[in-house]
């Protein structure tokens, strides 16, 4: 009577192949997720920096004097409702005014510390 080796994988062996294939897997879908949400973060705080912008820039454009306090509003960029609160102050200069904007994802989160991005320029008093 012969006996032949045959040739193959036992039943452990393909689950330990099996077990280190699920933990690869596993790292590489955790990098992609974080690597997404990076993104989107990103981007977010690159369409609020831009909306501040935009606010600040409507403001130097009129050329208007502002009083000091607290001015509050919308803006629609990329598809998306974005809310600021602009808080106007003084300087050391009585014909320099601060202005300070705060971008958030709504008005539910605004005046809280979440803000997406904080802008801050400078007006001066046109003669």
């Amino acid at each position: 009577m012969k006996h032949f080796k045959l040739g193959g994988f036992t039943l452990l062996e393909i689950l330990v192949a099996l077990a280190v294939l699920a933990i690869g897997l596993g790292a590489a879908i955790k990098v992609s997720t974080e690597n997404i949400e990076n993104t989107n973060y990103l981007r977010d705080k690159m369409l609020a920096h831009w909306v501040g912008m935009n606010v600040l820039t409507e403001i130097q454009v009129r050329n208007e004097w502002l009083s000091i306090g607290k001015q509050q509003g919308t803006m629609s960029m990329a598809n998306r409702e974005w809310f600021w609160i602009l808080r106007v102050s003084e300087t050391a200069d009585n014909e320099l005014r601060r202005l300070n904007v705060a971008v958030y994802y709504s008005d539910s989160n605004a005046d809280k510390t979440n803000s997406i991005a904080i802008l801050t320029g400078f007006v001066a008093k046109s003669e």
